[in-house]
């Protein structure tokens, strides 16, 4: 599973450009990257503890895992990027605030009536909020939300926040 694991995540860390300040300017894609790349370092290790263990319920159509892994402090855009990356639908971990928070992003195939549609999402697509805001954002919301074929280039994505977070042991 690690080849697969190492093929999913090069595909989930690819940031094409396409996320913009709203002057039309392109954003510094590499801010992160030290930070996101020992993220991806620790997530391996707690992985290989089996810390995620049942937390990876998104499963793409040759049966994989695809993950992405994100940074709180970063802009949605680039997360959105990512998912789009692997297809449309992901595992994600997102470090934020001492823990791991999981995330499932999957194609809409049919949600609950007290999933929230989102009408406006210009507040995501417009590149200035960060992804610890969006998790915020979820946890008021556990049965998730959908977003609609914009935002996922193609068709309507459920995005639904985990129950469970996985604290970051400082040790």
């Amino acid at each position: 599973m690690s080849e697969v694991n190492a093929i999913s995540r090069q595909a989930s860390n690819v940031q094409s450009g396409n996320c913009r300040k709203r002057d039309g300017g392109r954003m510094n894609v590499y801010k992160y990257y030290d930070a996101l790349s020992d993220f991806d370092l620790l997530f391996d290790d707690l992985m290989a503890d089996g810390r995620f263990d049942g937390l990876m319920p998104v499963r793409d159509t040759n049966g994989e895992c695809p993950m992405v892994t994100a940074l709180g402090e970063e802009r949605l855009c680039f997360l959105f990027e990512r998912v789009r990356a692997t297809g449309g639908c992901a595992n994600v971990f997102v470090k934020s605030k001492g823990r791991i928070m999981p995330i499932s992003f999957t194609r809409v195939v049919s949600v609950s009536e007290e999933t929230e549609v989102m009408s406006d999402e210009s507040e995501w697509l417009d590149g200035d909020s960060r992804i610890d805001a969006f998790i915020d954002y979820l946890r008021a919301r556990p049965d998730g939300i959908v977003l609609s074929g914009k935002l996922s280039k193609g068709s309507s994505m459920h995005i639904i926040p985990s129950k469970e977070e996985v604290p970051i042991d400082k040790s």
